[in-house]
């Protein structure tokens, strides 16, 4: 979503005094400030903001849209670390060029499994949605209507 569409979808909600738009704007209005001080590519209405956790709700209430497009290598095993143990937060991809374990056998070299195609979580990793260019827009509908 960018501030544009914000400030054209919340513009007459304004207007006509809903707390629910004097709400969001105060507080979108300093994330769009954030965003455009960290990045010098985003400045005035196209700064950007990235919608990933709304997505995610809006898959789980509309999973069964054939807009919905996995990725290639899906089902893929993702794994979230929650103790920073390895990773510290950071979004960790395994791009060698390592042979994959068709079974489920046992490897020393592959301590918990991280080679095999059936081990993990098998988690099907969505790649493309229903409106990928206008979601944005349209979150901002359902929220004020």
């Amino acid at each position: 979503m960018t501030r544009g569409q914000f400030r054209q979808a919340v513009a007459p909600h304004l207007e006509a005094g809903s707390p629910l738009a004097e709400w969001m704007s105060a507080f979108m209005a300093h994330t769009f400030r954030t965003i455009e001080s960290l990045h010098r590519d985003q400045v005035g209405d196209a700064v950007d903001l990235s919608l990933h956790d709304p997505v995610c709700v809006w898959y789980a209430l509309t999973a069964d849209d054939a807009g919905w497009k996995p990725s290639d290598a899906s089902p893929e095993d993702i794994r979230v670390e929650t103790t920073g143990q390895w990773t510290r937060g950071a979004c960790i991809v395994d791009r060698r060029c390592r042979q994959r374990i068709e079974g489920e056998e046992e490897s020393a070299s592959d301590h918990g499994h991280w080679l095999s195609t059936r081990a993990g979580n098998r988690i099907w990793r969505m790649d493309g949605s229903p409106a990928e260019k206008n979601f944005g827009e349209i979150l901002l509908e359902r929220i004020f209507r």
